[in-house]
């Protein structure tokens, strides 16, 4: 059986993934991602429909073989980390309101 090399590391891929993304840094074959994707315990990213997306970190504890959906520690740090990127790109805008001498949403 031919193996795949992983071409990626986890922290290079954006915190939204797709199975490509998750074939790619795993070391599997796309079908097989998607096939992971499908299955019922791993963390896809809810109301999405059919689209097969995931958070970054949930889908690297599940690929270490972390129960995420019953571990109220993994949950808490990815909500912590949306929370911390959104108020990144709020800061980024209220700076960039700033220099231009705008006014800016207080």
């Amino acid at each position: 059986m031919k193996t795949k090399k992983s071409s990626k590391k986890w922290n290079e891929l954006p915190e939204i993934i797709t199975p490509i993304d998750y074939a790619d840094v795993v070391g599997i074959g796309e079908i097989k991602a998607r096939e992971i994707f499908k299955k019922k315990e791993f963390p896809r990213v809810p109301g999405t429909g059919t689209k097969q997306l995931a958070y970054r970190d949930l889908a690297k504890a599940y690929s270490q073989g972390i129960d995420v959906k019953r571990s109220p520690e993994i949950v808490t740090m990815v909500e912590l980390n949306k929370t911390l990127v959104e108020f990144k790109e709020l800061f980024i805008e209220f700076i960039a309101q700033y220099e231009r001498g705008g006014k800016t949403n207080e």
